[in-house]
């Protein structure tokens, strides 16, 4: 009750009931005070995770600041999340991304280094960073299952998980809700196991 008085970002966020499992979490209340600014573009918790996305994780209005395009922090950040996800591995040398790009995620907050290697700092970043893929390929397969699932799995075991957390992510909103669960859960061409 204390922080909601605090941050009129939070009390708006309050009053709508779609954002009340976020505002259970410590992460999410953190990086909404600390990062979110207004919620006036956002409706629901999926077009807030895409906030996180552009504004947070890619750091889109510090980009200019370090002379940095946003297409370069984004591959940079999804050439992280894929190669560490797909190799189990605990991070990936430092010198994968580039000195000012290190340096920029660095000091957001969104990566994190150690020993020489380094990951994006949370996982629901990386979680992110997949729903992301998924929804392009989803988007892009226009209808042919097989050859979504195909391009998805092409990343390895890493997607199962990531795949359950996007399907839930994506029943969290009508719109979405009616058009994944038919398309993904009931049509015929969906393979059993993705189900």
């Amino acid at each position: 009750a204390l922080l909601v008085e605090r941050y009129p970002v939070l009390r708006e966020m309050q009053a709508n009931q779609s954002y009340a499992s976020l505002l259970s979490s410590p992460f999410y209340i953190n990086l909404i005070v600390s990062k979110i600014k207004s919620i006036d573009n956002i409706n629901d918790e999926n077009q807030l995770r895409e906030a996180i996305w552009s504004n947070v994780i890619c750091a889109k209005d510090k980009a200019c600041e370090y002379g940095i395009s946003n297409t370069d922090i984004e591959e940079s950040v999804t050439g992280i999340v894929f190669k560490r996800a797909c190799d189990f591995s605990l991070g990936l040398p430092v010198h994968t991304i580039s000195d000012n790009i290190r340096a920029l995620l660095l000091s957001e907050g969104v990566i994190i280094e150690s020993n020489n290697l380094i990951r994006l700092k949370y996982d629901i970043f990386e979680d992110i960073c997949f729903e992301r893929y998924f929804d392009e390929k989803f988007i892009s397969c226009r209808g042919d299952f097989a050859k979504f699932i195909e391009e998805i799995e092409s990343l390895g075991r890493c997607v199962y998980r990531r795949y359950q957390i996007w399907i839930s992510n994506k029943i969290f909103t009508k719109d979405s809700r009616e058009k994944f669960l038919y398309h993904l859960i009931f049509s015929p061409n969906m393979p059993k196991i993705w189900h």
